[in-house]
């Protein structure tokens, strides 16, 4: 890969610094002009002895990095048209106006699916600003934010340029979703940072909120505020367009991850799953605003009305097409996955009698006189039967598991339905400790998942060198 800078603010020298100490630790061979006019002083770049000793070490090492360019634009057109992949390093706003010399070229030679955007900042936060004028400019397949307060972003950084990137992959699944933070944070605590996070429905709540580097408190606590406090999921409207009341749910969303922060925004990259009506497929949103992306990946059908984009699209709930987004995780990365989902409702036999089931004159009674529901059939409501209609489809034995992806289903504890989220402190705490426990299970094994995993995400482990087949990699409750 080319390392180059774009726009026309300078990078800071700790980056070059930092990317070189990074790469020295993964034993990558960084190419620059100094070494190479070492090795051939006087030769010209386009020598063929020059071509002939890059091309061995390209065919030798693992990665090769082709860094600097700034100062010579000979050697900033040599490193692009030798890599395979172009990485934009850029620093402060995107400048107005045509694209540089190097931009140009670099764009002319690489595909947008070669090229990524790195955009370096002073400090770490839960989002920036201006990220999507810099993808206008320099429209790449995925962007990365780095600070330089201290090496971890670069790590991640060079994860994903090294084929190692570290995913977490959330399940839909209603109440269920706090879940996903209670193992999102056994796993921090274990030093790793996970670089990437895809989610479906409320797997999309939870992962917008990992991208946005919240804590696990914080999302308990976002949680809460979403769909207890604001009553989200209990004010019923008029069933022109859906059985519930949309607007509260939009504001609590929106007031919990700021209405105007973008995707792009997002320290790491994230993605949100929704199914679109309008073209009958799987619908990736990886832009535009976070909140809204949440929205539409978590638009139940008939509980919610679907979410409709500027282009027309109408979006729903994502678990229709794919609950567990392993797949499209796949598209983006290469590397280990930690894969969260709560598997098929629980195989269960219903002793209703059908003709039991009353009619609206019935039920209209038992709202008047509250006495009466006691008479009322105990069937499922109507949420849980449309819940376990949505996610009939989603086979959970046959995902597209690679060797190194750690599939989780954590248990649930006992009588919590998928609309409790009253409960969702009780789902929190337990997943956290369950996943403690799975955890070092999983490592007294010598789970290979695991142990990449842990090593990658933390520099203070030793890396593993080759990556190990592991099928097994499945733990049920």
């Amino acid at each position: 890969m080319a390392l180059i800078d774009g726009g026309r603010e300078p990078v800071p020298g700790a980056f070059d610094r930092r990317i070189r100490d990074g790469l020295a630790a993964i034993d990558a061979e960084i190419v620059d002009p100094v070494r190479v006019n070492a090795m051939f002083p006087g030769r010209a770049l386009d020598a063929p002895e020059v071509a002939d000793w890059l091309n061995r070490l390209e065919h030798a090492a693992p990665l090769v990095v082709y860094l600097g360019g700034r100062e010579s634009l000979a050697w900033a057109r040599k490193a692009i048209r030798q890599a395979d992949m172009v990485v934009f390093a850029c620093r402060g706003d995107a400048p107005a106006g045509a694209l540089t010399d190097v931009e140009a070229f670099a764009c002319e030679v690489h595909p947008m699916s070669a090229r990524r955007l790195v955009r370096v900042h002073d400090r770490r936060s839960s989002q920036v600003s201006g990220t999507a004028a810099w993808l206008a400019r320099l429209p790449s397949f995925m962007h990365h934010h780095v600070a330089l307060e201290d090496q971890v972003d670069i790590d991640s950084l060079i994860r994903f340029l090294s084929g190692r990137a570290i995913g977490f992959v959330a399940a839909g699944g209603g109440s269920f979703g706090t879940a996903h933070v209670g193992i999102y944070k056994a796993f921090r605590e274990l030093g790793v940072m996970f670089d990437i996070f895809v989610g479906t429905s409320v797997g999309s709540a939870m992962a917008a909120g990992f991208a946005k580097n919240f804590e696990a408190e914080d999302l308990e606590r976002g949680t809460h505020e979403i769909f207890v406090r604001s009553r989200s999921f209990r004010r019923p409207t008029w069933p022109r367009y859906a059985l519930l009341d949309h607007k509260a749910f939009d504001r609590a969303l929106a007031d919990q991850y700021g209405r105007d922060c973008r995707i792009e925004d997002c320290w790491r990259p994230f993605a949100a799953v929704a199914t679109n009506l309008s073209t009958h497929s799987l619908e990736l949103i990886r832009s535009g605003p976070l909140w809204q992306a949440v929205r539409a990946s978590s638009a139940i059908p008939g509980l919610l009305p679907p979410f409709y984009t500027a282009q027309g699209a109408m979006l729903v709930d994502g678990c229709l097409i794919d609950n567990v987004p392993l797949a499209p995780m796949h598209q983006l990365k290469s590397g280990p996955n930690l894969v969260v989902h709560f598997g098929e409702p629980a195989a269960e036999m219903f002793d209703v009698a059908y003709e039991a089931l009353p009619g609206r004159i019935e039920l209209f009674a038992a709202m008047l006189m509250p006495f009466r529901k006691k008479l009322l059939p105990a069937a499922p409501s109507a949420v849980n039967v449309l819940w376990r209609s949505l996610v009939a489809h989603q086979r959970y034995d046959t995902l597209p598991t690679a060797p190194l992806d750690l599939v989780l289903r954590p248990p649930c504890p006992p009588g919590i339905d998928v609309t409790d989220f009253d409960r969702h402190t009780e789902i929190f705490d337990a997943s956290y400790l369950w996943a403690r426990q799975a955890i070092a299970a999983l490592e007294a094994e010598g789970n290979a998942a695991v142990a990449a995993i842990l090593a990658d995400g933390n520099p203070a482990t030793e890396r593993p060198r080759h990556l190990v087949e592991f099928a097994g990699n499945a733990l049920s409750s």
